[in-house]
Parts: structure tokens; sequence; C-alpha cells
């Protein structure tokens, strides 16, 4: 028997990897019951699909390489998820529904992925039959139980999968009936996000780009590890809880440059700390039971047993309406543009952010790679100042551009703008 193919029990599988699975609990911020409500069907089916095979033939590439690949990149996405808004046009409340549930369609998204990335990369044959999660009517568990002298080998195709089929992929691995209670408009945004496309293209939501980045940081981190270690290139490298947090605190600083390392994901954090600060512990502890399905639990956990309570959707607010009336100087402007500006004063880093801002006697300097935090790229949004006639020019230093001093109010806020450097006197 190939050892690749042996079959392998989930619970097997999550009892070798316990550390790393009470650090995505501690990133999650869940109960227990939550956990094991919620997340521990998603990691018995990933498990199930995944078994013993590597992840590609250039990362993770030994025996259970997917499955160490997939638990430590849930642990980074669910402390990245953590930082980012999803709905920056919606009211407090109403995001404070949606939220909690995005920070976990973070995780099952990410785990979606990593099959979708073995899939393409594996092959598993018996007797000319060939596995494949799209195809088959059970998981690739089931499936090796029945043929115990099953082959693996390499694809010679290097084609990704499109992100239509990653997203089939997805749809028949999430367990039956998970997702059912929770938001319409947050499970599209889960099945949008899987895909293995390793660069953004067009405009990605913000749940791609937590699953996009997340999946990345991780590859290049077993990537520059492996290359510091003196084993042959198939060697197993492990990546420990304190690596993941770390890898977490570069993608959140990654994505937002402009901002403090991200003080949620460090080592000496609080489970509860995990939380972003629009989303505090007590929000989630009451948004997760409010749209959770009744999932079944792994064997020798306790499920939840509240059924789901509908939660009253509060209206989302007119973008427009919170950057000024005739006089605005947003008036007309895209409205992807206008979202952006009411995205920013809700970031939870909003105080460090504005910090970052100067003001000259020409106008606002704003650093480029601040433009680009809410999934769309910096030069789209400098595009639509200069559409809108706010863009002045690149700063000398070419790390920022210079906007007009009219968009002071909705840089600042209430706090008053800093004035402008005093100019040194000419002799």
């Amino acid at each position: 028997m190939n050892r690749l193919t042996a079959p392998i029990a989930a619970a097997q599988l999550i009892a070798e990897s316990t550390e790393q699975i009470e650090g995505i609990k501690t990133a999650a911020g869940l109960t227990d019951a939550q956990f094991n409500g919620l997340c521990m069907p998603v990691l018995q089916a990933y498990a199930n699909h995944v078994q013993g095979l590597p992840l590609s033939s250039t990362t993770f590439a030994s025996g259970r390489g997917a499955w160490d690949f997939g638990v430590i990149a849930a642990m980074v996405a669910y402390r990245y998820a953590s930082t980012v808004i999803y709905f920056p046009d919606m009211g407090a409340e109403e995001r404070r529904r949606l939220e909690p549930q995005c920070k976990f369609m973070s995780f099952v998204a990410i785990l979606a992925t990593s099959l979708a990335m073995v899939t393409s990369a594996a092959k598993v044959t018996f007797d000319g039959d060939e596995y494949h999660p799209l195809t088959s009517r059970e998981s690739l568990a089931a499936w090796l139980a029945k043929r115990p002298n099953a082959s693996f080998g390499w694809r010679s195709s290097t084609s990704p999968l499109s992100p239509s089929v990653c997203a089939a992929i997805a749809a028949r691995f999430i367990p039956v009936g998970l997702l059912e209670a929770f938001d319409q408009r947050v499970v599209l945004m889960l099945y949008d996000a899987v895909s293995i496309k390793s660069t953004m293209i067009g405009v990605e939501s913000p749940l791609a780009r937590v699953v996009r980045s997340s999946t990345q940081a991780v590859i290049e981190h077993y990537t520059t590890k492996q290359a510091g270690v003196f084993k042959e290139p198939t060697g197993a490298v492990g990546i420990t809880n304190s690596e993941a947090m770390a890898i977490a605190n570069r993608v959140v600083s990654v994505a937002n440059p402009t901002m403090p390392v991200n003080p949620l994901a460090t080592p000496s954090a609080p489970a509860s700390a995990a939380q972003s600060a629009p989303v505090a512990a007590a929000a989630v502890s009451q948004a997760i039971p409010a749209t959770m399905p009744q999932a079944q639990p792994v064997p020798g956990t306790t499920a939840m047993a509240a059924a789901p309570v509908q939660t009253p959707a509060a209206a989302a607010p007119n973008p427009n309406a919170a950057v000024g009336s005739f006089d605005d100087p947003l008036r007309g402007a895209d409205r992807v543009l206008v979202e952006w500006f009411a995205a920013l004063k809700l970031h939870p880093r909003y105080p460090a952010l504005r910090d970052h801002l100067k003001v000259t006697d020409e106008g606002i300097e704003v650093p480029i790679n601040m433009l680009g935090i809410f999934g769309i790229s910096s030069a789209a949004i400098r595009k639509m100042m200069e559409a809108a006639q706010l863009h002045i020019r690149r700063s000398d230093d070419a790390k920022s551009i210079v906007v007009k001093s009219c968009l002071s109010p909705l840089f600042f806020g209430d706090a008053a703008a800093p004035s402008a450097a005093p100019q040194p006197q000419q002799p």
C-alpha cells in the first residue's frame, strides 16, 4: 500500500494536531460549544478529504502536508480576518451581526481553497478509476478504505483550477446544512473567495483578500524555512503556533502598512483579544449563536443545542449621507470612493491611519499604500480621486499622493486637522 494513500481516520489527524487546533480556537474566540458545533465539522470534513496527501510537489510536499498546511493557514486566516471590515457601507448594528459570520467564513474558505489546491496538484487512482471530489459520491477517506492498493501521483497539467471549479469543490466539501442559517450575502462571499490564484485580478472582496493573502503568507514562510533546512526537498518542515501568529502579524502589516504591528495576534494576547475592535468578544458570543445551524459535531464533542435565532437587520445607511451635503467634495464622485471614505472612519485602526496623513500648504499627503486597504487597488482609488478632481499630484518621494484640502473633514472627522509644517525661510 502506498503510504500516501493509506486511509487515516479524521479523529486521528485531529488528535495529532491538538496544538494547532487549539490555536485555531484561540484565534476564533468561540466558546467550546460554538467551536465544536461550527469549526470541528469543517475540520473533520477537511481531514476526510485530504487524508495523508501532500499539498503540492513544491510546498508541504511530504505526507500529510495538505492537512498540516490547512490547520496552519486556517489559524492565520482567522487572525487576519479579525482586522478586516467586510461591509463598510452598512450600519454598525448590521455589521455587528454579519462580520462575525465573515470571520468564520474565512476559516471555511481557506480550507476549501486548500482542498482545491490538493485536487489541482495530486492524483489518486486505482485500477483505472480516479478519485475526484466533484465526481465521487464519497470522501477520499471512504474511497481509499475500499481501495487499499490505490496509487498516488502528480498531475502533469500546471494550469490552475478556475474559480468556478474551486467554488464547486467547496460546495461538495462543506458539511451539508452547515451554512443554512447564515446570511446569504456572507455565504455568497464565501464561494467567491475560494480560489487558488495567487495574485489579485481586478477587484476582490475583503474575504477573498483574507484567503489569498493568508495562503500566500504561509506558503512563503514554509518555502523560506525549507530553504534553511539541510534536507531533501520533500522533507517535512513544521510550522509552530508562534510562527503562525507571526505570519498573521506580517499579513496584517502588509495589508495595512501605515498601521503598527497588529497587537491582536501577539503570542501574549488572551483568547478574547483575538477579536477586532468593532467586533468585541461579547459581540461575537451574541452574533455567532444567532446564526448558527445545528451542525453535527465530531464524535466526542458537544454540539451547540440552541436553534438559530433570527436577528433583525438594520437598514444600511446611504453612504453619501456620511460625507456632507451640497458642498460635499465627493458630490458626484464614484460610489466606491464615497464608501472608501465612510469605511476609513470605521476602520479599527482609524486613529493610527489618520496619524500618517500629512497636511501641507498644497493639500493633504496620503500614503499610497493606505489607498488599497479595503480590497480595491490603490491605483483604482487614485483614478477615482482624479476623476473627481480631488487629486493634485504625486509626492516628491513618490510614496504618497497629494489631494485637495477640502477632503480634510473626511480624513480627520471631528479631530482637528494638523497644521501645515512651517516652511523654512529663505536667507
